[in-house]
C-alpha cells in the first residue's frame, strides 16, 4: 500500500511555504478563508495531470470558479492585488510511504510562471527520497526555478527520476 505521509507547497494562494503532516486518514477542517479549499486544489493539481480536468474551488461553490492555476500562483483570489507579480515558481510536492519497498518516494508539480502570465508546467517521481532530503533554494535563496530543479535532481542517486510536461 501507497500513503500520503506529507504535502509541502511554495507559492501557492496565500501560502509561501507550507507543510502539512497527512496519514491514511486526514481531515481537513477551520474556518472560512483559511485555505482549505487551497489545499485541496493543491492535491488536485498534482494528482489530476490534465489540467483541464481540475475543478477549483468546487467544495466552495458545487460549480467551477474564476480560480485558475495562474492565479493561484500568483495570490490572486479575490481580484485583489496579486502577491507576487512578476516571475514566479509554484511547487507542489507530497512524500508517499510504499509499504511494500519500505521506502518514501516523492511525487511532485512545478510551475515556471512568467510576467505574461504564461507557464512551464513539470510533474515528477523521485524515489526514493523523502521531503526533508530537498533543498528546493538556490544560492541567491530563491527557489530553484522548474530547469534548475531537473538539474539539482540529478545529484541523487535515485532508483527513478521520471520527469513529464
Amino acid at each position: 500500500m501507497k500513503w500520503m505521509k506529507r504535502l509541502k507547497i511554495f507559492n501557492w494562494q496565500y501560502f509561501k511555504e507550507e507543510t502539512f503532516e497527512v496519514g491514511k486518514q486526514t481531515q481537513i477542517s477551520g474556518p472560512k478563508g483559511v485555505g482549505k479549499s487551497s489545499i485541496v486544489d493543491a492535491l488536485q493539481t498534482l494528482i489530476v495531470a490534465d489540467q483541464r480536468k481540475v475543478k477549483y474551488n468546487m467544495a466552495a461553490h458545487g460549480e467551477s470558479t474564476d480560480r485558475s492555476l495562474v492565479k493561484y500562483i500568483r495570490g490572486d483570489i479575490k481580484g485583489k492585488d496579486v502577491l507576487r507579480p512578476g516571475a514566479v515558481t509554484s511547487y507542489i510536492i507530497a512524500e508517499f510511504w510504499d509499504d511494500i519497498k519500505l521506502e518514501s518516494f516523492i511525487v511532485g508539480f512545478v510551475a515556471d510562471l512568467f510576467p505574461d502570465d504564461s507557464l512551464k508546467e513539470e510533474y515528477f517521481i523521485l524515489a526514493p527520497l523523502k521531503l526533508e532530503e530537498l533543498d528546493l533554494l538556490n544560492q541567491s535563496g530563491s527557489l530553484l526555478s522548474g530547469e534548475e530543479f531537473r538539474k539539482y535532481s540529478d545529484r541523487f542517486h535515485l532508483k527513478q527520476r521520471t520527469f513529464e510536461r
